[in-house]
């Protein structure tokens, strides 16, 4: 983990942007919601397997590596959200039966994938002018301007303590992802291309909020397949936008891209899979029923948890990695989370989010 250009392909591959929750549950549909310690237990396990995708990208880059293979993040991408829509759309259509979604419906649907196409495009074009590091440190700013875009889009109000808990849990995200050193943290050299992920973290941050202000009639894993369909739909075009640009508009765009997944081993695409169920679908699912239960800023907080679980992960892989001065900063963020959580401050605005009947 010390080459740099590893870190930063790591990040790419791995990275989940923990606000990321497709869809509202319309009040028909609310009779079974989950009760509140469900959630945060679900939101807990959710943030434990996205942490655990990070030895699973380590592993399917190295494997793209020695297979000689030429393929950007952005193809990954795309292809985790295809494998997840294509395993989460029989059950979808068994359930719930095949039915298009109206003009309006699909309008919100690609909206709401914007800000997750924004996040990924800004994040790979970063990692070429950034660090892997900087970008980490960037990321932890989220759940503070989801707390903001919450409170200016839905009037949810962060108290006094749950403004305390986002700021000890963020610094304690920091001394996790500095290892303790605030020297460098104090250090850190920002240029174009982290001002282009701080504008990606943005549009992540907004996405959640969004989430509770354009809800929806409709089941939530209805919901949930067309905001991963309509992601898959901007990427695809990403993709095919840079594949133009490489190539001059000459050659053959979708068969260079055949040949190389062809010659990709067994274990990408395994980890795929992984990234697909547990990082796409369950994660999306999970982390959009926080939303309707304990509110947008409180389940983005949840993501201020992965630099310590993917340690917690990375020492119980090689117990040699465990340092003593990674304990301040897993403590600051563990103490900040509950304050977060055991915060009550909202409206009754926030409370009742007019929802959209398409």
């Amino acid at each position: 983990m010390n080459n740099p250009t590893k870190l930063q392909t790591l990040s790419a591959v791995s990275a989940e942007p923990q606000p990321c929750s497709p869809t509202i549950m319309a009040p028909a549909h609310n009779k079974k919601t989950p009760r509140y310690l469900a959630v945060h237990t679900s939101l807990m396990l959710m943030t434990l397997l996205v942490a655990g995708s990070f030895p699973i990208a380590a592993a399917m880059m190295a494997s793209i590596t020695l297979a000689g293979v030429s393929l950007g993040g952005t193809d990954l991408m795309l292809l985790r959200f295809a494998l997840a829509a294509m395993l989460f759309a029989p059950y979808v259509f068994v359930v719930f039966g095949w039915r298009l979604p109206s003009l309006a419906q699909a309008r919100v649907y690609a909206a709401l994938a914007v800000p997750l196409v924004v996040f990924f495009c800004c994040m790979f074009a970063s990692l070429n002018t950034t660090t892997a590091l900087n970008t980490g440190a960037l990321f932890t700013t989220v759940p503070t301007f989801t707390a903001l875009f919450a409170w200016w889009l839905n009037r949810e109000v962060t108290g006094r303590r749950r403004g305390l808990g986002l700021l000890l849990s963020t610094f304690g995200a920091l001394w996790v992802v500095f290892r303790g050193d605030t020297g460098a943290l104090m250090n850190v050299g920002l240029n174009h291309g982290d001002a282009l992920f701080l504008v990606g973290c943005l549009f992540l941050a907004i996405y959640q909020p969004l989430i509770k202000r354009w809800s929806l009639n409709v089941p939530v894993a209805v919901t949930t397949f067309w905001v991963i369909v309509m992601s898959g739909v901007w990427l695809l075009l990403a993709v095919i936008l840079n594949g133009l640009w490489d190539t001059q508009g000459e050659g053959d765009l979708f068969g260079s891209i055949g040949h190389r997944l062809l010659d990709l081993p067994a274990t990408v695409y395994w980890g795929l899979l992984y990234l697909s169920v547990f990082t796409t679908l369950l994660s999306f699912f999970v982390q959009q029923l926080g939303a309707l239960t304990i509110g947008p800023a409180r389940t983005s907080a949840y993501s201020l948890l992965t630099p310590s679980l993917v340690m917690l992960i990375s020492v119980m892989i090689d117990p040699s990695l465990f340092a003593w001065v990674l304990m301040p900063g897993i403590i600051m963020v563990v103490l900040g989370l509950l304050m977060v959580q055991f915060d009550q401050s909202t409206t009754g605005k926030a409370q009742r989010v007019k929802r959209l009947e398409v």
